[in-house]
């Protein structure tokens, strides 16, 4: 079992300060979990770890896909229908660009312009 950094002082404040990350975290958490999270680091940082999860946004893949859908119709808004897209994932094998690439083929948006839409196939090479 992993060592704590420091036990967590529950009280008042400390709970207001958990509290309001809840929602930015679309309640995937509870306050229990947070603080076993914040018990790993050193006490002075604490609240440097509360910052952080103030401004992390957690989206869950249902609205992932729906702001995925979204963003590529506003893009295909503007290009005529057949006329050719490459999509070019850009990123390390694997990673994010590659990641991606999945959700994207399963928009309703792209099925719309399945035709007019061309991947541009990554391959994994000795630098990745």
């Amino acid at each position: 079992m992993a060592t704590k950094a420091h036990n967590f002082e529950l009280t008042i404040d400390s709970l207001a300060k958990i509290e309001p990350i809840l929602p930015k975290l679309k309640n995937s958490v509870v306050s229990t979990q947070i603080i076993r999270w914040l018990e790993n680091f050193n006490s002075e940082d604490v609240e440097l770890a509360k910052d952080l999860l103030m401004v992390f946004e957690y989206i869950p893949f249902n609205e992932f896909m729906y702001r995925l859908n979204d963003q590529l119709k506003k893009n295909l808004d503007d290009i005529p229908r057949g006329e050719k897209i490459l999509i070019v994932p850009f990123g390390k094998f694997g990673k994010s660009a590659t990641l991606v690439t999945y959700p994207l083929k399963n928009t309703p948006e792209y099925a719309k312009r399945l035709d007019d839409c061309t991947f541009l196939q990554m391959r994994r090479t000795h630098l990745d």
